[in-house]
C-alpha cells in the first residue's frame, strides 16, 4: 500500500469515526448508505468520476484565466492588454468547460458565471466607483470564494457534471 492510499483510507475511516461519534450513522459494519454518504464532508478528487474530474480541471483553468487577470489588473493597470488577452483565453476555456456541465444546469451556471464576471469587471475596471482599490480587491475575493465554494460544492455532490452516457457524444 502506498503512502497516498494509506492517507486516503485513514481520511475515510476518520470521517466515519467522526460520524459515528456524532450518532449520524449506525454501526452496520461501516457500510454507508446513500443517505448517510450525503452527510460526509465531501468526496475526494479520486472519488470523482472521469467527467467530474475533467469538469474540475477545466473549471479551475477557466476561473484562473477569467478572474486572475481581473485581480492582476487591480494590482498593475499598465499591463491592460496582457490582462485582456488572458481574459479572452479564459472566455474560450469557459466554452469548453460548459460542455461538461449537465444540460439542465448549464444555463443557470453559465449565466451566473457571466453575470458575476461582468459585475466584477465593472467593479474593478470602473474608476467612477469611488472605493479604494484595496476594498475592491477584498470584495472581489469574497465574491470569488463564495461563488467558487457553491460551484465546487455542486460538483463534489455529483449534481453538476454530465453523466457517462452523455460524455461519449463529446469525444
Amino acid at each position: 500500500m502506498t503512502h497516498y492510499n494509506f492517507l486516503l483510507k485513514f481520511d475515510r475511516h476518520f470521517q466515519l469515526l467522526i460520524l459515528l461519534l456524532k450518532g449520524i450513522i449506525s454501526t452496520n459494519g461501516f457500510q454507508i448508505t446513500h443517505k448517510e454518504r450525503g452527510k460526509l464532508v465531501r468526496r475526494t478528487y479520486l472519488e470523482l468520476d472521469f467527467n467530474e474530474q475533467k469538469l474540475r480541471r477545466y473549471s479551475l483553468l477557466s476561473s484562473s484565466l477569467l478572474y486572475g487577470p481581473l485581480f492582476g489588473y487591480s494590482l498593475n493597470k499598465d499591463l491592460f492588454y496582457l490582462w485582456l488577452a488572458i481574459v479572452l483565453c479564459g472566455g474560450i476555456s469557459l466554452l469548453f468547460t460548459s460542455k461538461w456541465i449537465r444540460t439542465e444546469m448549464r444555463r443557470k451556471v453559465m449565466s451566473s458565471v457571466i453575470l458575476i464576471t461582468l459585475l466584477l469587471d465593472i467593479w474593478i475596471f470602473s474608476d467612477s466607483i469611488a472605493v479604494p482599490m484595496f476594498i475592491k480587491q477584498v470584495v472581489f475575493l469574497l465574491v470569488f470564494f463564495v461563488f467558487g465554494y457553491k460551484f465546487f460544492k455542486l460538483l463534489y455532490n455529483g449534481q453538476l457534471a454530465i453523466k457517462d452516457e452523455a460524455a461519449h457524444h463529446i469525444h
